[in-house]
């Protein structure tokens, strides 16, 4: 029988003490289980960028993976602890909006988490309250004994591209670790709107200019411009082994646009 699997997502960054004491909170409550990382550089408190890089990672693992979601997660009054199955994996998280950017379809089951006892430890809850709950997970604890049935989450809304027949404006919506920038502007929604015209995309306020998507990084000289759909099939721009979002001040949210040409 394989080990469960857990995989954490977080905004702590790789110098915190939080992810040791976490994954030995996890050990000690579910025995020999395989802890995952996902990653730890989400930027604090940037629940759309945790959804972004989960969304295109969880899809990879086995069922019945246990995600745990580990950004802005304090406990308020108005955001309770929910355990959640889709698409034959969990997730726990803090309702502070991720479900309602997460899902694309209604979820198997969402339950709101009774931690009535735990209220003083709520402060941080994926050492001390997420734990418990994995275990009960791996032990079949029937879920009524977990919390009570949610229908409803805090509701986010996230930008999404806007278009028209001759241009898309998109946003950068994930910077990685090369500093390349990913934005919200899919192949499906290009190929739709430009229908085979020339085009040009433009950022920084339209000083830098790319006129022709590329399929392969190596198809640039070093220091060059680059656009290309990436392997989860959304727009991202780059300077052939340069930090393209330092270069051209690019952030999150910044504008995309592009431009076609009739």
């Amino acid at each position: 029988m394989s080990r469960q699997i857990i995989t954490l997502t977080s905004d702590w960054n790789s110098k915190a003490y939080y992810e040791a004491a976490v994954k030995g909170a996890f050990l000690s409550h579910c025995g020999d289980v395989n802890i995952v990382n996902i990653s730890h550089e989400i930027a604090p408190y940037n629940i759309s960028q945790a959804v972004f890089v989960i969304k295109n990672s969880y899809k990879f693992f086995p069922a019945e993976t246990v995600h745990i979601v580990a950004v802005n997660s304090d406990f308020s009054k108005t955001q309770s602890y929910v355990l959640a199955r889709y698409d034959s994996q969990f997730f726990i998280c803090t309702d502070n909006g991720f479900f309602s950017l997460f899902f694309d379809d209604e979820p198997e089951f969402m339950i709101e988490i009774d931690a009535t006892n735990e209220s003083n430890e709520a402060i941080f809850p994926e050492l001390s309250i997420f734990p418990k709950i994995v275990a009960k997970i791996i032990q079949k604890v029937q879920i009524e004994e977990i919390g009570k049935p949610k229908t409803e989450t805090v509701q986010m809304s996230q930008l999404n591209p806007v278009y028209d027949n001759s241009s898309i404006t998109g946003h950068v919506v994930y910077i990685d670790s090369y500093q390349n920038a990913i934005t919200n502007i899919s192949n499906e929604m290009f190929e739709k709107i430009g229908k085979g015209r020339a085009f040009e995309i433009l950022m920084n306020n339209n000083f830098y200019t790319i006129s022709k998507i590329s399929n392969q990084y190596s198809e640039i000289k070093n220091g060059d411009l680059l656009a290309i759909f990436n392997s989860v099939g959304k727009l991202e721009v780059a300077v052939k082994n340069g930090p393209i979002a330092s270069l051209l001040k690019l952030e999150l949210k910044s504008n995309i646009r592009i431009k076609f040409l009739d």
